[in-house]
């Protein structure tokens, strides 16, 4: 099998607001695609996501947070640059149902890990100031399944035990 990406090295665009968004999210450029894996992922009805980023507090642990906390927040990242993400070499297959009004969807994607040591660092030292725990499991979604309207809907991955439970194992292409 081909490499899944041309570089592993993941290049930083910038950290989006916590209070605009709801969510700490560090946004990153496209990642180098080997074009086989795309064509691979397109023919199993897979959609190529066309923005990329590593959501490390999501909505439901931001909505939590005061706004005395999220003013914290802001003011460590501010200026903050984080230039030692890697991709892993594996893509993974998730499966995370979402009940919306009574209706079940099926919500689908291809994700890989990313390895950071100063975002974790970040993250923990965000976690020590503010007295709770901070411990995303570090990814970036590459492509969905989009049958639904909760298809492009983050599925968001507060830690290595929830991803345990949605990863269906590692998606190999042939």
């Amino acid at each position: 099998m081909a490499m899944i990406f041309a570089d592993n090295k993941v290049q930083v665009s910038g950290w989006n607001s916590l209070t605009q968004s709801g969510s700490l999210i560090l946004n990153i450029n496209k990642p180098s695609l080997n074009s086989k894996v795309a064509a691979y992922l397109i023919d199993d009805s897979f959609l190529l996501k066309d923005e990329f980023h590593i959501t490390c507090i999501g909505n439901s642990l931001a909505e939590s947070l005061s706004t005395e906390q999220l003013a914290l927040v802001e003011g460590m990242i501010a200026g903050v640059f984080v230039d030692d993400i890697y991709l892993d070499d594996k893509l993974y297959f998730i499966d995370s149902p979402k009940v919306v009004d009574g209706q079940l969807f099926e919500r689908q994607a291809i994700i890989v890990s990313v390895i950071s040591e100063s975002l974790t660092n970040l993250l923990q030292e965000i976690s020590d100031k503010l007295g709770i725990v901070i411990q995303p499991y570090l990814h970036i979604t590459i492509a969905t399944r989009p049958d639904n309207q909760c298809a492009k809907r983050g599925i968001g991955i507060e830690s290595y035990e929830k991803f345990e439970l949605i990863n269906q194992g590692e998606y190999i292409i042939i």
